[in-house]
């Protein structure tokens, strides 16, 4: 036999081993529209008997199909297809703009959508041509806008019906042959390109902003104008816009021109630069404390993940002040209501508070805990003519709240918290031991409605405080301020308990008073942990450093006095270590409560009987064209077959052909 002949004959054996089309299949029909499809080359013959159809298998074992009454040898129906595919930000946080796939591509084999974003895990939307179709990756059944997974390599979805499966024939690795159903359908690889991956495009956007008078923004109080603009790499560009600028922070601001400060600019109309969901108010975070660049990005993403209300999102990009190289930064928005961040149907009697101890605005300490209070939104010496609320409205509203925590009944406790936000919230501090929240410091938290307060009532529902957005990470991951160090300390510190040292009774209570916060505490970690958001975060960590890594480096040359040569490779790495170690930790110490597995989708067993009981329609198997003259085949090793053949086994000829001699 030539070597091109036998070069032949093992690709078609290799294309029919990894590649099974529709037409490589017996397909056993049963009832209410039930079909199994059988790998063609590993069926001998089959038999229809009392009990089912009897398939003979190659490997000497007979796999019964119960209660099925016909086989064929083309598929009997329509194979159903992706009717659209695409990534939409509404499900995928760091997403801004839509991936859609083309009609053109869904009719293909292979959909490939570029998705611009930081971090590789996606959850598609989709719809399939038939109304009973459904989607499958493996054994697990896909969920539009719920279904996620890491796209790093590409996806494989069958597309098909629950009543369909298809007999999958593999090896164990030990030399054992296993069978099992899985599903059987049309077979889609998604392909996702990220362009954040790319050595030659991912460059971090360049915001430029030159002042009206020149100099470098020095008050935190007075705006003063300017106009920005922005290359965005692979993000959208935003051309030469009119923006107003100040200074924004506490422990953070300095008055030195030089220093690395950070910013508060806001627009005339609602803008979305780099492709973010619209707002007037922005904020460029400066993140000067050494070895801080990765904390707000991993802080929010971490929030984003555990449902926090209204995560912020963050772009590394690199600035420049009148021509002037800052640094690098991170744009995100800024928090508060009536902007980009918290989103209400009705702002009209809603309220916005900060717990913080800088006294930049009016502080109001409350007779139940102490705590220093602001308020965040609305402003009074702005909007007055425009709000249903009082400052008193507000005040009282949360007094009663926190008064009802600490003096009300275990079941009274709660009344004015949302428990999903609360138990959110306090997760994510917690894993990040973030000392912010001790003080506390850049606490924030909203009520839709602050005009219902009633202490101890729990008849009519007052309407509940919400814990968020998350804000301010950059002394938290084990920060130590002596050796400027992060993701080294504390993995395995309790945060409520020794690093907290119970000084502040209002987390405590918050987070142990009531027993369900307890129980929906666990939950959340372990759907946390177990359904892959961990793996995700984890991965997030290193694919924002690999993105955001030139402008790391550029920092270091910037004309601030703050210098940041942190080893953010080693960091990133560690970053992700710290985080899987101290999840892990905090969710081995939880009291457990039992959760319900859910149900699986139904994988049927195969009925292998190791005596076969006879080999039925083997006519049907064995071409009458083989061994006549003009005819060569070859056996499965790639040796020809002499004339009259005479050989049991599989065949196959240079065409394709492929046939099995009992």
């Amino acid at each position: 036999m030539s070597g091109m002949r036998k070069a032949v004959v093992c690709l078609v054996l290799l294309v029919f081993a990894s590649c099974l089309r529709a037409e490589d299949y017996v397909y056993v029909l049963g009832p209410a529209d039930t079909l199994t499809a059988v790998p063609d080359d590993a069926v001998a013959g089959w038999q229809i008997a009392a009990d089912g159809v009897r398939l003979s298998l190659v490997s000497g074992k007979t796999l019964l199909v119960p209660e099925a009454r016909k086989v064929v040898r083309e598929c009997p129906v329509r194979l159903p297809r992706f009717s659209f595919f695409r990534y939409n930000d509404k499900h995928n946080d760091q997403l801004f703009q839509d991936a859609v796939a083309s009609a053109a591509d869904l009719q293909k084999d292979t959909v490939r959508l570029q998705v611009v974003q930081i971090g590789r895990y996606l959850t598609p939307t989709f719809g399939l041509t038939d109304s009973d179709a459904e989607a499958w990756i493996g054994l697990q059944r896909q969920e539009s806008k719920v279904s996620r997974r890491n796209m790093a390599v590409p996806a494989t979805y069958t597309l098909g019906r629950r009543c369909w499966r298809r007999l999958s024939i593999e090896d164990d690795g030990q030399g054992l042959t296993v069978y099992r159903y899985v599903p059987f359908g049309r077979e889609v690889t998604v392909e996702v390109d990220f362009p954040t991956t790319s050595s030659t495009l991912a460059k971090v956007p360049c915001i430029n902003i030159t002042t009206k008078t020149g100099a470098v923004p020095l008050s935190k109080t007075s705006f003063i104008s300017g106009t920005i603009s922005i290359q965005g790499g692979i993000f959208p560009d935003m051309p030469t816009t009119d923006i107003l600028i100040k200074g924004r922070g506490n422990s953070s601001w300095s008055t030195s021109s030089r220093s690395k400060n950070s910013y508060h600019f806001k627009f005339s109309e609602k803008q979305k630069p780099l492709g973010m969901k619209a707002g007037k108010h922005w904020v460029l975070l400066g993140n000067k404390q050494t070895g801080s660049m990765l904390c707000n990005a991993v802080g929010h993403k971490l929030s984003a993940l555990a449902g926090c209300d209204a995560p912020c999102h963050i772009v590394p990009v690199e600035l420049y002040i009148n021509g002037t190289y800052r640094g690098s930064y991170n744009l995100t928005e800024k928090v508060g209501l009536k902007n980009n961040s918290v989103d209400l149907d009705d702002e009209s009697c809603a309220a916005m508070l900060e717990l913080d101890t800088y006294d930049d605005v009016a502080i109001f300490p409350d007779n139940a805990y102490r705590v220093s209070t602001k308020i965040h939104d609305p402003d009074f010496d702005e909007e007055d003519s425009l709000l249903n609320i009082t400052m008193q409205d507000i005040l009282y509203d949360w007094q009663t709240a926190l008064e009802t925590l600490r003096y009300g009944s275990d079941d009274e406790c709660l009344n004015h918290f949302d428990l999903q936000s609360l138990v959110s919230f306090l997760m994510v501090n917690d894993l990040c031991i973030n000392f912010e929240f001790v003080h506390p410091k850049s606490v924030f938290l909203y009520s839709e409605n602050v005009t219902d307060a009633d202490a101890f009532s729990v008849a009519p529902d007052p309407t509940p405080w919400h814990m968020g957005p998350t804000w301010d990470w950059d002394w938290a991951f084990g920060y130590r301020q002596t050796s400027a160090t992060y993701f080294e300390n504390c993995k395995e510190k309790s945060f409520f308990g020794s690093l907290m040292n119970k000084v502040n009774g209002l987390w405590y209570d918050l987070r142990y008073r009531h027993p369900a916060v307890d129980e929906a505490y666990f939950r959340l970690w372990h759907s946390f942990i177990g359904d892959g958001r961990l793996d995700e975060l984890c991965s997030y960590v290193v694919d924002f450093y690999n993105y955001a890594a030139p402008s790391f480096r550029h920092n270091v040359q910037s004309f601030c006095s703050e210098k940041d040569n942190t080893a953010y490779v080693t960091l990133s790495r560690r970053a992700a270590s710290w985080l899987r170690g101290r999840a892990n930790y905090i969710y081995d110490s939880l009291t457990p409560y039992d959760i319900p597995t859910p149900d699986a989708d139904p994988q049927p067993e195969p009925i292998i009987i190791d005596t076969p009981d006879g080999i039925g329609n083997l006519a049907e198997k064995t071409p009458s064209s083989f061994g006549k003259a003009g005819c060569e085949w070859f056996d499965i090793n790639g040796r020809s077959v002499p004339f009259g053949g005479g050989r049991k086994g599989i065949f196959i000829n240079s065409d394709g052909r492929k046939v099995l001699v009992p």
